[in-house]
């Protein structure tokens, strides 16, 4: 006699919705697609600081490409001017080549002007920019010897405090040695508050060109009118 069929079990979760594993796998794989990689900020972004920099050697490399052809123009007017003492057409066509490029050159110089004095006011100013230039010595060349002589003296003054004197060549006592100390630091504040008004300079258009060592008389600039010739 054959058993009664037994009931079915009822599957637990059955009304769940089905998720496939497929479609699991699938977006974990578009999420790692679409996670954006990391790039150094340092290697992608240009920072505005660089492009000012790259702007004026760009307007620095015109102005002196303009400078090398003003002074081919200029030598070559004086040397037709040399050997032709007659004022012919011939003549006249390199003195108008000079004009030509002379006033190109001074466009050129008026343009990197602002963007020069700008950067150098932004960064400390011109006295700082010709020491780090190492272009400081030059332009005060009489009062940098006066100033390495003071510099002398002082370290002959300060010396090692055990060898300190007085005037009768007895060693100081305590007292004297912090009495030397204290003029000695009034000695070089002084020295270098001088040193900062003799150093004192207002960046134009002629120091300018003397950095780029662009002659006055070749691009036509009057330093006493401060004006273009």
């Amino acid at each position: 006699m054959s058993s009664p069929p037994q009931p079915k079990r009822r599957r637990i979760g059955i009304h769940k919705p089905f998720i496939s594993p497929l479609k699991r796998a699938d977006s974990s794989i578009a999420t790692a697609e679409n996670t954006p990689t990391r790039i150094s900020n340092l290697r992608n972004e240009t920072t505005s600081e660089s492009l000012a920099i790259r702007h004026l050697e760009s307007r620095i490399r015109e102005l002196r490409a303009q400078n090398a052809i003003l002074q081919q123009a200029v030598a070559t007017s004086a040397s037709t001017s040399t050997h032709t003492t007659s004022a012919t057409p011939t003549t006249q066509q390199p003195s108008r080549l000079e004009t030509k490029w002379r006033r190109a050159s001074q466009a050129a110089a008026d343009t990197v002007f602002h963007d020069f004095s700008t950067r150098i006011r932004d960064n400390g100013g011109y006295t700082a920019f010709l020491r780090q230039q190492n272009t400081y010595q030059p332009f005060y060349s009489d009062q940098s010897n006066d100033n390495h002589n003071n510099n002398s003296d002082n370290q002959n003054t300060q010396g090692d405090e055990e060898d300190w004197r007085d005037e009768m060549g007895d060693v100081l006592t305590a007292r004297g040695k912090k009495q030397r100390r204290r003029e000695n630091e009034d000695k070089v504040k002084k020295q270098e508050e001088e040193e900062e008004e003799q150093e004192e300079q207002e960046l134009g258009m002629g120091s300018m060109l003397q950095v780029l060592n662009i002659p006055f008389e070749v691009i036509g600039w009057d330093e006493r009118e401060q004006a273009w010739k």
